[in-house]
């Protein structure tokens, strides 16, 4: 018994150790990553504060601008929330699988693994609206939990907050009272919450947080919803070519044994919880059952659907891999969870997740410190102009690039009012980061189906009559803008080199008498 406890101690000792030393490695390692183009949108935001945004719902915009009011203006301020998400969800993790095992080993692994996966590991190093979608939406499953398993009906306000936190994040949090209403029918002895005011009240308030959102697309003629569900998606069509890139991203994102083991879990869940419940449910309306039962179902609806419905969108068009995040923090439960009770093949299986988890880990931390060792010549056939190694090339030149910027705007705006602009919303948001002093750095021409909130934030028709400094990357000339000025004067390129070979070379035009707008 006493070793027990000591063995107990032990494990206790090295989670909270890992995730001490994970959040300080993960706050230096935050500050020396460049900024990504999506990255310094969502910066962007912050500094536009708006209760929606073209894109997506604001509440990464609320974060990156608290951060930076308390941290200042740096690559840590930004990323600042996803490194303390990922440490409290891990925690969080590690308690609701302790719960519901009544284990501690259990809510080890579990929080190791919240900790290790490959997708986690990345989730803690870049912000994006992931982030606090992906930490609201664990804690809205904790909080619906206590409410259901443990006394107190405070519990069901507390998830009301984190659901409409999860829904003010991002549109997929929207299956969050879908799964709930569908474990409240399908547990006959939780049923009766289904008459009880607490589960309404819940989605009430969370209804009540979402509602400025709402109001601001009434506003802008509801143009987040129109992007999310029509312009953002091509003409479906059937392909198992996207299944097959789905199954993939997801087998790199956790390590395929992980993968596996997570699909394995879905099916017990489903196996063990909903047979005999729906049987009751249908036969003898509501039946006595086991908690253990409950617990299983509980996880399968807060888990399953996420999945699936990405899964079976790609049959027909390219999903994300990062789509199904929020759902996987449940999904880590369910593998602790089944440790105990399986055989020598899922042990296995597990312990060569983890190794191999560490592995990519390291894999990823490497091409953060090191980029220059990886061959810069590699792609994936499927989508070679986006995944390829030879973007590592875009981590330099940034602080060159401001510098740069800097000066020549200086030049030019000595001669009278200018702006500066790119052709990318990315490219913009990143030079206005990088650039001392930070200006408002403008999007010209139509840009990509992404990123078109600079609409709201400029009115070109009063720039006409001013000169501008166009900044282009990757060598390219945009002859395509020189046609909105009266003059085009393009400066020396700036080469990037390291170790003595040329990396990257920017372009910088220096523009007289806009025309446009």
């Amino acid at each position: 018994m006493i070793l027990g406890m000591q063995g107990s101690r032990r494990r206790r000792a090295l989670f909270w150790v890992l995730l001490g030393v994970l959040t300080l490695f993960r706050f230096w390692l935050n500050g020396r990553l460049v900024l990504t183009g999506d990255e310094a949108y969502h910066w962007e935001w912050s500094r536009h504060l708006a209760w929606g945004y073209y894109d997506h719902p604001p509440l990464v915009a609320y974060m990156i601008r608290a951060c930076t009011l308390l941290a200042g203006h740096s690559l840590r301020a930004v990323r600042a929330g996803a490194v303390v998400f990922s440490a409290v969800s891990a925690i969080l993790v590690y308690i609701l699988a302790g719960q519901i095992s009544g284990e501690e080993k259990s809510a080890y692994l579990a929080g190791y693994l919240a900790l290790l996966l490959p997708l986690c590991t990345i989730g803690a190093t870049i912000t994006t609206t992931d982030t606090p979608h992906a930490f609201f939406w664990l804690l809205s499953v904790f909080c619906f939990y206590q409410a259901l398993f443990t006394p107190g009906k405070g519990w069901w306000y507390a998830a009301g907050i984190a659901l409409g936190l999860a829904l003010m994040s991002k549109f997929f949090a929207f299956l969050l009272p879908l799964s709930l209403f569908a474990f409240l029918w399908l547990a006959p002895e939780q049923g009766y919450w289904l008459r009880r005011r607490e589960p309404y009240l819940a989605l009430g308030i969370a209804l009540l947080i979402f509602s400025p959102f709402i109001y601001w697309n009434a506003t802008h003629h509801w143009v987040t919803f129109g992007f999310n569900l029509v312009k953002r998606h091509k003409i479906p069509q059937l392909s198992l070519k996207y299944l097959g890139e789905f199954l993939g991203g997801q087998a790199l994102a956790l390590f395929p044994t992980i993968l596996i083991l997570f699909l394995y879990g879905l099916y017990v869940c489903l196996k063990r919880g909903l047979p005999d419940l729906i049987r009751d449910r249908l036969r003898r309306g509501v039946a006595p059952c086991r908690r253990e039962q409950e617990q299983y179902l509980f996880l399968f609806c807060f888990t399953a659907p996420l999945w699936l419905i990405f899964a079976a969108v790609s049959l027909f068009q390219r999903v994300g891999l990062h789509w199904p995040f929020a759902g996987y923090f449940s999904g880590l439960v369910i593998i602790a969870l089944l440790y105990r009770q399986s055989g020598g093949w899922y042990r296995k299986l597990l312990k060569i997740g983890i190794v191999g988890a560490i592995i990519l880990d390291l894999a990823v931390y490497t091409l953060v410190l090191a980029p220059g060792l990886i061959p810069w010549d590699l792609r994936y056939p499927g989508r070679p102009e986006k995944i390829n190694t030879g973007k590592l090339r875009e981590l330099f030149g940034w602080e060159e690039l401001g510098r740069r910027v800097a000066r020549s705007f200086q030049e030019l705006s000595a001669r009278g009012p200018a702006f500066i602009f790119t052709g990318s919303y990315a490219f913009s948001s990143q030079v206005a980061f990088y650039t001392p002093g930070n200006p408002q750095v403008r999007l010209l021409g139509k840009g990509s189906v992404h990123g078109r909130n600079f609409q709201f934030w400029q009115d070109l028709a009063k720039l006409r009559g001013q000169n501008a400094l166009l900044v282009s990357k990757d060598g390219k000339r945009p002859e395509q803008y020189f046609e909105l000025f009266a003059r085009v004067r393009e400066e020396p390129p700036l080469q990037i080199r390291r170790d003595g070979r040329l990396v990257r070379t920017f372009r910088l035009f220096r523009c007289y008498d806009y025309r446009g707008g």
